[in-house]
């Protein structure tokens, strides 16, 4: 479903809440899940991948390139 399927509700809200949803969803995988960008920069990661990889939370934030989480 897209915002466009609901006519009068705020996008942007619907968007927030789509993100939300997804966040939630990928946390819930018990498998390490991470999702980066074109450039290698991280978009999201799950709990599951920081303990699988033993990296510290200090050190994963959105933005993050890849070539740093790994030196």
């Amino acid at each position: 479903m897209r915002t466009k399927d609901f006519p009068g509700h705020d996008s942007g809200a619907m968007r927030e809440m789509d993100i939300g949803l997804l966040k939630a969803a990928l946390e819930s995988v018990p498998h390490g899940v991470s999702v980066w960008d074109r450039d290698f920069r991280l978009i999201f990661c799950n709990d599951e991948y920081l303990r699988l990889h033993k990296l510290p939370e200090s050190l994963i934030k959105p933005g993050v390139p890849l070539r740093q989480v790994f030196e």
